[in-house]
């Protein structure tokens, strides 16, 4: 599990059982795997079908895999329907197709796009958060003369300015410079609705 995940998972799922996780950009993150072995509900998104396919093959699970309906896209599900990976364009996933999450867990997602989609990623996300939804962002600060990006910094400010009816609230900071020579400070944040 990410430490950053580990170190706030009692903030993320706050004491809920059943919960439903949407996974933004998500790779084949093993995150996933470990919520929906403690009973959680998992949803990811991402364009990378390779990655699902290694995703599955890896944590030895099996899974169906479908072409979407109205989109161009396939969904990757477990036998058991806790994890449901859409292989898709995230900007043309929506609320129709997995309803609202109860918590959104952005791990380099958010740093990942590029800035000129920042709004319409908010967007969506806002789109899809249920009223109790406990959405966490890890996002990554560091000197910008020494890498342009991405990843890109988000900071505390830019996440006031794309989900302007939260409060967002930084209660973590890991010091990320010694792995990466550019990559400097790894700040966590949560928005309340």
């Amino acid at each position: 599990m990410h430490i950053s995940l580990e170190r706030h998972l009692d903030k993320f799922i706050a004491g809920r059982t059943g919960v439903k996780v949407l996974f933004p950009l998500c790779g084949k993150t093993i995150d996933m795997r470990l919520l929906a072995d403690q009973g959680h509900y998992v949803v990811g998104v991402d364009i990378a079908e390779r990655a699902f396919q290694e995703f599955f093959i890896e944590q030895n699970l099996e899974y169906t895999e479908e072409q979407l309906k109205n989109v161009d896209g396939k969904l990757f599900k477990s036998m058991d329907g806790r994890i449901k990976l859409y292989c898709m364009d995230f900007y043309l996933f929506t609320k129709e197709m997995e309803g609202h999450f109860n918590a959104i867990w952005d791990h380099a997602s958010v740093v990942a796009i590029n800035i000129e989609d920042r709004i319409k990623y908010s967007q969506l996300i806002q789109e899809v958060m249920s009223p109790d939804c406990k959405y966490i962002i890890s996002a990554i600060q560091y000197d910008t003369s020494k890498l342009p990006g991405p990843p890109h910094n988000v900071s505390e400010n830019d996440l006031k300015e794309l989900f302007p009816n939260f409060s967002v609230q930084q209660f973590d900071e890991i010091d990320r410079s010694y792995m990466y020579k550019v990559h400097g400070i790894l700040k966590i944040f949560k928005l309340n609705g």
